[in-house]
């Protein structure tokens, strides 16, 4: 089993630019008017946009350059 510890306030965070900048392929993903909820949502948002991300960078690089 794993865990996240998370050591700060999640509501302070802001998700939606923490996941505009941290996803380079994020126009791909979502609409440029995509909306993130605050608190533990948006931290589960940004992980699973990030997950997204990764799998799709692998599936594309697979089925172009094997």
């Amino acid at each position: 089993m794993q865990y996240i510890i998370v050591k700060s306030d999640l509501k302070s965070i802001d998700f939606k630019q923490l996941i505009t900048d941290s996803i380079e392929n994020i126009d791909e993903i979502l609409p440029a008017d995509f909306i993130v909820q605050k608190g533990l949502r948006g931290f589960v948002q940004l992980i699973i946009l990030k997950l997204l991300a990764e799998k799709m960078k692998d599936s594309y690089d697979k089925r172009y350059f094997d």
